[in-house]
């Protein structure tokens, strides 16, 4: 059984004439994704307006923020659709780089790139654009949205977005302020009270692990035209790159983006080296004797096996087992030492009902996934309450604290992945 994501939805219910009464606001970064996704759109006759949000580096030159606002400027008057460039510098300072260093000063490894979603894409963006007219937003993001009558969401959901939850996320003092200058709109559902997010069709570039904070009710108002397209593949002439080069688009053979959301460019270690200071400290094995150094505990991250130094020869390589940055110190192991059977979220989100959860739990259809692209792990049961516990049908490793664990239902009669939960691992 073949399920429709809510874009082939949209195509299916508006004819050609109908489709210009309908404005899609695209995200568009200056990468080949979100240019092929405004591509797409215009194709299909939808009124498309482009916006570039300009999130960092006006004052840092190492970040490729111009070059890429450039480029989408360049394709937005290739494919012949407006374009406007909103400032979110402050913003994406307040909610996500202070939440990247916040989370950094505990000793956790944070995602930012999940943050960026929910905060800035998906929020901030999404409902400055509703307020100017448009009725969906869309991005080049490689996951769908699936109308899936057979899941109801959960009425207790517990919303990443809400202010007790940032505040946790980030501190008080930042969501304060940033709450008092900012007036947030409503949407109204428009589709169904069913949608979930849903892998890509490319299980290679599947995105929807860094969707996993998105609130359901946005869903209603976002599409992703490339949710059923490959990114690369030899005999399509349907994937991404292929309808790129066959169309002229400008940013056809430009490299993918890598590294944190709107900071391309810029090295993880050397954005961090702008508010901690390198500090040599003591590496300990799992006995608590000091075997090594290091040049500072907030630059590690569990399962790490570089970087660090190591006094006498050992027969297998050594990884980052955990972290105490109050005494900067970091204990390394082997290999096996990093293999766990159980993990232990808090701030967990859970769009279905407990019920389900425990009875698709019970059928062996529950998995989870600790980092995107990850392996998918079966779940064998989840134990609820304030920390929520996942046990694991078979161990996982590198498994950080601060990072997120995002689960998924697989379907077995259409095979969709869908993902019905969230919570940071602790």
């Amino acid at each position: 059984m073949h399920i429709d994501d809510t874009y082939q939805q949209l195509l299916d219910s508006a004819n050609t004439y109908d489709r210009q009464k309908i404005t899609i606001f695209v995200a568009m970064s200056g990468g080949v994704d979100s240019s092929v996704a405004a591509f797409l759109l215009k194709k299909e006759n939808f009124n498309v307006k482009g916006i570039y949000m300009q999130c960092h580096g006006k004052n840092d030159p190492k970040c490729k923020a111009h070059k890429d606002r450039s480029d989408a400027v360049k394709v937005a008057s290739y494919l012949n659709i407006p374009i406007e460039i909103w400032d979110l510098e402050e913003e994406y300072k307040n909610l996500v780089i202070e939440y990247f260093y916040e989370e950094y000063s505990k000793g956790r490894t944070p995602n930012p790139d999940i943050l960026c979603n929910s905060e800035i894409k998906f929020d901030l963006f999404l409902k400055k654009a509703l307020k100017r007219g448009a009725d969906y937003v869309a991005t080049g993001h490689y996951a769908k949205i699936v109308n899936f009558d057979k899941l109801t969401t959960n009425p207790t959901q517990f919303i990443t977005n809400d202010k007790s939850t940032m505040s946790r996320l980030i501190g008080d003092k930042l969501i304060n302020n940033y709450y008092q200058k900012t007036k947030f709109l409503n949407p109204k559902p428009k589709i169904s009270k069913s949608l979930f997010i849903a892998s890509g069709f490319d299980m290679w570039k599947d995105q929807s692990y860094f969707l996993s904070r998105v609130k359901i009710g946005s869903l209603n108002n976002i599409i992703f035209p490339l949710g059923s397209v490959e990114k690369k593949a030899e005999k399509s002439i349907n994937s991404t790159r292929e309808i790129a080069v066959k169309v002229g688009i400008p940013v056809a053979n430009k490299k993918d983006s890598t590294g944190i959301c709107f900071l391309e460019g810029v090295v993880t270690q050397d954005f961090l080296k702008e508010r901690f200071s390198e500090k040599n400290g003591n590496v300990l094995n799992k006995k608590g004797e000091i075997i090594g150094d290091h040049k500072g505990a907030y630059f590690y991250t569990v399962g790490q096996r570089k970087d660090f130094q190591i006094n006498a020869y050992h027969k297998s390589p050594l990884y980052v087992l955990s972290k105490d940055v109050s005494k900067n110190t970091i204990t390394v192991g082997i290999k096996s030492d990093l293999l766990k059977n159980e993990i232990n979220v808090t701030d967990f989100d859970l769009a279905i009902t407990e019920a389900t959860l425990n009875e698709f739990c019970g059928d062996g259809n529950i998995f989870v996934r600790i980092r995107n692209l990850g392996d998918f792990v079966k779940v064998s049961k989840v134990v609820l309450g304030s920390k929520v516990k996942f046990y694991l049908s078979k161990p996982l490793d590198s498994i950080a604290p601060g990072q997120f664990a995002v689960l998924y239902f697989f379907d077995p009669l259409s095979g969709e992945r869908i993902l019905v939960g969230s919570g940071v691992i602790i």
